[in-house]
């Protein structure tokens, strides 16, 4: 497979690594091919040398930047987060996204003087369920996440909670695990399926949904007015977009 990526548009760094996460029985579970074995191991495994970032945290960057400032989409995710576009958005993060250190930095102490850096905001499971967040409506401008939907037995309930907690314009821009040549299916019936590593089954890694390229249709049925996929490089690197 052939990946044409010139800088991590996360760091800007040139040079990248690649080794694959997928392993034996997650591939015959999720029985894919070679071929989606093979770009879904890009998905996760090719990072950038210099910040580590996967092919889908260069993707969840590249669509945010994209959204936000279309003027300078060349820009790249470090610079981004200094601009006064950036600075006036209310951001909830659902979860470690491979963003998380560029935002926390931003709001750390030495930069308290800065108001709008209290608008961010870090939750994560269990404290938080995705499915009953307990945040107040219509509070936060962008909310993202990246493979996480995957792992709650009701994605769509999800997707209205997130509905519920953006303002009357806002967005959420994250990624899943994306099977392009099939439609999604519920794990529901078929023997559990976990993410993480072949040694680390942890219950909080169950997949309980395997999204295909109708995975558009859960934003959608949740009430999103506007859903669309953001191609960093496909297959491996699509972020999703839903607008309230």
């Amino acid at each position: 497979m052939k990946i044409d990526i010139k800088h991590c548009p996360v760091c800007g760094g040139q040079t990248f690594k690649y080794h694959p996460v997928l392993w034996k029985s997650l591939i015959e579970e999720w029985e894919l091919s070679e071929d989606e074995a093979e770009y879904i191991n890009y998905q996760q495994g090719y990072c950038c040398e210099a910040c580590g970032s996967s092919i889908r945290t260069m993707a969840l960057a590249k669509a945010i930047i994209n959204t936000y400032d279309q003027k300078k989409p060349s820009l790249i995710f470090t610079d981004f987060i200094n601009t006064r576009i950036f600075k006036k958005l209310r951001i909830l993060e659902i979860n470690e996204t491979g963003l998380h250190s560029y935002l926390a930095k931003n709001i750390s102490p030495s930069f308290s003087r800065f108001l709008y850096l209290s608008k961010y905001k870090y939750i994560e499971y269990p404290e938080y369920d995705m499915t009953h967040l307990n945040l107040k409506s219509e509070s936060f401008d962008l909310i993202i996440h990246s493979d996480t939907l995957e792992h709650f037995s009701n994605p769509l309930k999800a997707l209205k909670e997130t509905l519920r907690v953006l303002n009357v314009n806002g967005k959420t821009i994250f990624t899943v695990p994306i099977v392009l040549k099939r439609l999604s299916r519920s794990r529901e019936s078929l023997k559990a399926s976990y993410h993480g590593s072949e040694d680390d089954l942890k219950c909080d890694h169950k997949v309980y949904t395997e999204f295909g390229s109708d995975a558009w249709n859960y934003l959608a049925n949740a009430g999103f007015s506007k859903c669309s996929f953001y191609n960093f490089c496909s297959p491996s690197g699509i972020a999703i977009i839903g607008e309230k």
